[in-house]
């Protein structure tokens, strides 16, 4: 009962007030996932079905042990609230470990036991720019989140591909690498396995 109504009461706050508010928690909270965790709690991500979807939407356990995409997520947005006082974007850092998985559930695969999100990087470009719309309008703000989400596993490719230097600067010609290589920590954090 208690929750209903404070989904009722989140529903009818415009979401300017709910974009300031989450702002502020994912600047200055030393751990953003608590107060995500008390959304969560009182029903809120079911207006938020971008965020609700990574509920529950399985990862491979031996890369990601901490379970499903969204306590991936809550453990990413920890690591980056660390991080943000480098960022040269405090707030699009932030908003980009919220949203860097965002296309998970819609590449998941799952063939003989396999778990797989092949594109979620490139989908959840997309799904990341439609959820920040409904808070906002700042495009720079759009693109760098959006920008981010497309990119944030270029660094582990062309690490693991030993890509030439001429792929890097294509990669830099694109985003800021600096800012990348914050989110990339983050995620890389955000799961406890061997590093």
């Amino acid at each position: 009962m208690l929750m209903a109504k404070h989904l009722l009461l989140l529903n009818t706050v415009p979401q300017e007030r709910i974009y300031s508010e989450l702002k502020k928690l994912l600047l200055k909270a030393p751990n953003p996932s608590l107060g995500l965790r008390y959304l969560q709690q009182i029903g809120g991500l079911k207006l938020y079905p971008e965020l609700q979807a990574l509920i529950n939407c399985p990862q491979p356990p031996k890369h990601h042990p901490e379970g499903d995409v969204w306590e991936h997520t809550l453990l990413v947005v920890d690591e980056a609230a660390k991080l943000r006082q480098k960022a040269k974007n405090p707030e699009g850092l932030m908003w980009a470990a919220l949203c860097h998985d965002l296309g998970k559930p819609q590449t998941f695969k799952e063939d003989n036991g396999k778990i797989s999100f092949y594109g979620h990087d490139a989908a959840g470009a997309d799904v990341a720019r439609k959820f920040m719309l409904r808070f906002t309008a700042e495009k720079n703000l759009i693109n760098y989140v959006s920008s981010m989400v497309r990119e944030h596993m270029k660094l582990y490719f062309l690490y693991r591909d030993k890509a030439s230097a001429a792929a890097v600067r294509r990669l830099a010609a694109r985003i800021d690498l600096e800012e990348l290589l914050l989110l990339a920590r983050a995620d890389d954090a955000g799961h406890p396995t061997e590093k």
